[in-house]
């Protein structure tokens, strides 16, 4: 079920200019799983994993896991993401639940106090995909829901931000 709240998913149908081999940049595949770029927004990306791994579904904030939007209190408006996309855009399933929300790369303090914005995204053919949503900041694998499959992808040595492979 797709709702207007959810990250936003861009489809260019044709893009000029695209490749036909996966993006290259850093950061690698991010929440999408496939090749990409990412970029940082707010400053909390530099910051530590927050509550990822906390209790039964962690804390409620940015990157922990859930069964429900009602699980996610930090920020309030954030949703419980289990499986985005279908139709022309690749459907993504979030292990576990991902307590996240959509949020914009050049606005501050949308993620909560623990989350940052992030943006992924991949191109082949004649499309190009970008997911932008707020994300659970690491510094490294072990800050991430490890068990549930996520790990930490790199922007920078030392930050980055807990994602799919």
């Amino acid at each position: 079920m797709m709702r207007a709240s959810l990250p936003r998913l861009i489809l260019l149908l044709p893009a000029l200019g695209c490749s036909a081999s996966g993006g290259g940049g850093s950061g690698g595949s991010g929440a999408v799983g496939a090749a990409g770029s990412s970029s940082g927004g707010s400053g909390a990306l530099g910051g530590t994993g927050g509550s990822a791994s906390g209790g039964a579904y962690g804390g409620g904030t940015i990157g922990d896991g859930c069964t429900s939007d009602d699980d996610c209190t930090d920020p309030p408006d954030a949703e419980c993401f289990q499986t985005i996309g279908g139709g022309p855009v690749p459907t993504i399933t979030f292990p576990g639940g991902y307590c996240s929300k959509g949020c914009d790369t050049s606005e501050d303090d949308q993620c909560g106090t623990t989350g940052g914005c992030a943006s992924s995204g991949m191109s082949g053919g004649r499309t190009t995909i970008t997911l932008t949503m707020c994300v659970a900041p690491c510094k490294d694998d072990t800050e991430c829901r490890q068990a549930e499959g996520y790990v930490c992808r790199q922007i920078i040595p030392g930050v980055g931000y807990c994602a799919l492979p």
